[in-house]
């Protein structure tokens, strides 16, 4: 009998464990959503690009696809970078809120209150008239771990701009340079030129 409870104690304790992890990713995943993390990565992309298109063009080359171009050159590691940032950020309020603030935070949001609280940002970029009254209430552990927070995240979004510009770096533009249907060059001689320069350039 002994040996049956403690069975059901586990089964019931993995669970609690699981719910947990899984509030957390929510909860992050509306944060990151709220503070457009993907939407500002896809306007730092279109930047990018615009700004590296001159140099791409001294190679006597030019973009003709670009959103091909765009989706070539980011690739997976796009995903990868947002799933990194995720990670990140699980692990700030991981260690910053209890698994009661979290749960908390997590039954917010997914309450009509939050889902509004959602609705009103997308459409104003603002919170609600009323948002005092959600700091004093389900956000109020963010509120009392901003500080502790705040320079976390300040070294999560360094961290995040330096891996961002890997994603343009040279060995990844050679790989988009051989696709005659997203990069023209002047001649298919060029192309190689090009390419073997670049290949050169990276050995040493």
């Amino acid at each position: 009998m002994r040996y049956l409870l403690i069975l059901a104690f586990l089964s019931l304790s993995v669970p609690a464990h699981a719910d947990i992890a899984a509030d957390t990713e929510f909860v992050v995943m509306k944060q990151m959503e709220t503070a457009g993390t993907a939407q500002r990565l896809d306007v730092l992309s279109d930047q990018a690009i615009t700004n590296i298109e001159p140099g791409i063009e001294g190679f006597g080359a030019r973009i003709i696809d670009r959103a091909a171009f765009k989706e070539e050159l980011l690739d997976d590691a796009y995903d990868a970078l947002l799933h990194t940032i995720r990670d990140r950020w699980i692990a700030q309020y991981t260690a910053h809120l209890t698994p009661e603030e979290i749960s908390a935070l997590a039954d917010f949001y997914r309450s009509g209150a939050g889902a509004a609280l959602e609705a009103t940002f997308a459409e104003t970029g603002d919170g609600p008239p009323d948002a005092h009254e959600l700091l004093d209430g389900p956000l109020r552990p963010l509120v009392e771990h901003f500080s502790q927070m705040q320079a976390s995240f300040s070294d999560i979004e360094d961290q995040r701009m330096a891996e961002f510009s890997h994603l343009f770096a040279l060995d990844r533009l050679n790989r988009v340079f051989a696709m005659e249907d997203i990069i023209a060059f002047d001649s298919e001689a060029r192309r190689q030129e090009v390419k073997e320069a670049i290949e050169a350039y990276l050995i040493n």
